[in-house]
């Protein structure tokens, strides 16, 4: 419980609305039971990683810094071959976190909006000349390559009635499980959030090895049940160019994998489903439709791509 709790205030200090807390806590669960899919086939795969611009108004791949957090029980030098892949990206700087697991820093605690944030214990690196070499400010070097917003943190109210529905939604999750999640948004949400300037993030859910290719494969997962205008899983303009770009300058495949669900109520489980970002393109509908507003503002317009159910792959 004492974990959830920190998760959940750590997400509550970088969203503006209640949906967005709901987006994110379902996003943790169908990203965890895709983990636990692969793993029970006993596919390779590492965690991915963020892509935040350290400069305002900027697009996702445009002057970003690349970060990872992987657990000390994972060894860093699996990870070379996937920054060594992203760097015709030319991110500004390319950093990986490796944190104990379910261990905190004796006394270290960051006060944030008048919330308690025990620091983890971890070793951050950066990656320079194809290798992994220990940073000796540690987090600093990430978090000095943004300006402060000089805007007062702010903390979000959610519901308790969320939070409780929330918390019953990943009680599947283990201590570690809930400790990495953690760990990510404690840098993304506290340490970065709305007290740093920067532009619109990105990030990459998982990266797999294809059996038998052995080649990397980027993968977004998406928890949703079927479109109602086009029997079809509908894909964000933003994430969808962001995947397009991403995989056209690094020539690494990328997937959008679906946890199909029966509707948003009971969220039945019906089966995976996988399509590549370029076919997805080529099916999509023409015309997007208003889509849910995720981490964005209620105001805000979300154009929304459908492809039809039927260009998807069962998995």
């Amino acid at each position: 419980m004492h974990l959830f709790n920190l998760l959940s205030d750590a997400l509550r200090m970088n969203i503006i609305h209640d949906n967005a807390y709901k987006t994110r806590m379902n996003g943790f669960a169908s990203e965890s039971f895709f983990s636990r899919y692969l793993s029970d086939r006993q596919i390779t795969s590492y965690q991915g990683g963020y892509l935040v611009p350290v400069r305002k108004k900027s697009s996702a791949l445009d002057n970003f810094v690349y970060f990872t957090c992987i657990s000390n029980t994972e060894e860093p030098a699996d990870y070379q071959p996937i920054y060594q892949a992203l760097l015709p990206l030319r991110p500004v700087c390319q950093f990986l976190i490796v944190y104990e697991n379910e261990r905190f820093a004796d006394d270290a605690v960051v006060d944030v909006a008048g919330r308690h944030f025990p620091l983890p214990v971890w070793q951050v690196y950066r990656f320079r000349d194809g290798a992994f070499v220990a940073e000796p400010t540690g987090i600093d070097a990430l978090l000095n390559l943004f300006t402060d917003t000089n805007q007062p943190a702010v903390y979000h109210p959610v519901s308790e009635q969320l939070v409780e529905v929330a918390r019953h939604h990943l009680a599947f999750l283990s201590a570690a499980e809930l400790f990495a999640r953690y760990v990510d948004r404690f840098i993304f949400d506290v340490l970065i959030g709305r007290q740093k300037t920067k532009g619109v993030p990105t990030d990459i859910d998982v990266i797999v090895r294809q059996p038998g290719t052995e080649q990397l494969v980027l993968i977004e997962v998406k928890e949703k049940d079927l479109a109602k205008t086009i029997s079809g899983f509908g894909l964000d303009e933003h994430r969808m160019r962001a995947m397009k770009q991403i995989s056209d300058r690094t020539g690494l495949r990328y997937s959008l994998v679906v946890r199909h669900i029966r509707n948003q109520h009971d969220r039945a489980f019906i089966g995976w489903k996988r399509i590549e970002i370029n076919a997805f393109l080529q099916h999509r509908s023409r015309t997007p439709i208003e889509g849910g507003k995720g981490m964005r503002s209620m105001y805000s317009y979300n154009p929304t791509y459908i492809c039809p159910v039927g260009y998807f792959k069962e998995i």
